[in-house]
Formats: C-alpha cells, structure tokens, sequence
C-alpha cells in the first residue's frame, strides 16, 4: 500500500511517497500520484535521535559524526555533463535529514567543493534549496534508510529516480547553469 509521508499539498506540487510491500521512499508530484495514493493515507517517519539503536547503527554503516548529534556519509560521486559531482546524505540535530549534492574538483586525492557552482532556477520545488554551493534536499528518515539500501544494493539509477532526476538527467528544471544532459555514475563510497 503507498502512504503520504507527511503533509501533502495539492495541485503540482511535490510529495513523498512511501510503498510499504518494499519500504521503498520517492518524491512524487502531487498531481500524478492523487489517483493511486488515497488522500488519507497519511504516516510520519519516526525522528532520529542520538544515542538510539538506530544512530548506532548508522555509524556501524560508514556515517561520520562531525558534533554532537550530527552525522554525515558520502553516498556516491558522478558526472553531470562533464562536471564532478558528490552526493552526502547528513542528520543534524538529532534528526533532521538531508541530501546534498555538490560539485567537486579532486585536488591531492581530496574532494573539495567547488565554489559558484549552482545558479538557482525560477522553479525550485518544495523540500529543495539551491545555493551557490549545493543543492540541499530535506528528507524524512524513511527515506534516509531507502537511500542507504540503494546504496547497499547499487542501485543508481532508482537513486535518481527517487528525487525525480533533479540531482541528475532533470537538474535543469532547478538551476539555470547546468543542463543534465548527460549522467554518468563514478563510484559508491
């Protein structure tokens, strides 16, 4: 059965969608998924919190803590046309999830962020913010532990299709300087 995680707006705005027959978590236009999503079928994904049997776990999975209460793990890196990029999934304050992706240049086998590299769009969905840097994407935790089974299984392409392709082949719906027209994966890490 597939549930509303959260609130849900209508019209074409963006929702998320959880399918309880494989714990699988995707964003979804509103308008498209209406017909098959009941309007009541509403959950919430349970916060995470420091020092839970959860947390532990995800530092048992590779995720780093930076301070008290935050974590953060790279995911994957990849080519937008031609440009290196890295997505990061993070928690911060106990439980706020995010997606980030940044573009990076490899300098002294070392990642580091290029600055300037994303000029916001006129059309940023909800749960996305563009900035110079990154494109930043606020998730629930259920989708959290659907991005790390993806990453477990490599599973890419149902990666980008969990945001819609707007971290890959559709990013030009959101910034105005890169086009999306070409995707390539680089590695898991």
């Amino acid at each position: 059965m597939y549930w509303y995680i959260g609130h849900h707006i209508d019209g074409n705005s963006l929702c998320i969608v959880y399918d309880d027959s494989d714990n699988s978590v995707e964003f979804a236009y509103y308008d498209k998924v209406a017909g098959v999503v009941p309007r009541d079928n509403v959950i919430t994904s349970k916060p995470l919190s420091s020092g839970s049997s959860e947390w532990t776990k995800l530092l048992l999975a590779g995720f780093h803590e930076l301070e008290k209460g935050s974590l953060l793990m790279n995911i994957c890196r990849y080519l937008i046309d031609d440009g290196l990029y890295l997505l990061q999934v993070g928690i911060y304050n106990g439980s706020s999830c995010y997606i980030y992706l940044s573009n990076v240049i490899e300098v002294n086998n070392t990642l580091e962020v290029n600055e300037n590299s994303f000029e916001r769009g006129s059309s940023v969905p909800n749960y996305f913010i563009v900035d110079n840097w990154n494109i930043i994407v606020r998730i629930p935790p259920k989708m959290l532990f659907w991005i790390l089974n993806l990453r477990s299984s490599s599973r890419f392409d149902d990666l980008m299709s969990c945001f819609l392709g707007l971290l890959g082949k559709n990013i030009g719906n959101i910034v105005n300087n890169i086009s999306g027209d070409s995707v390539v994966f680089k590695e898991w890490f």
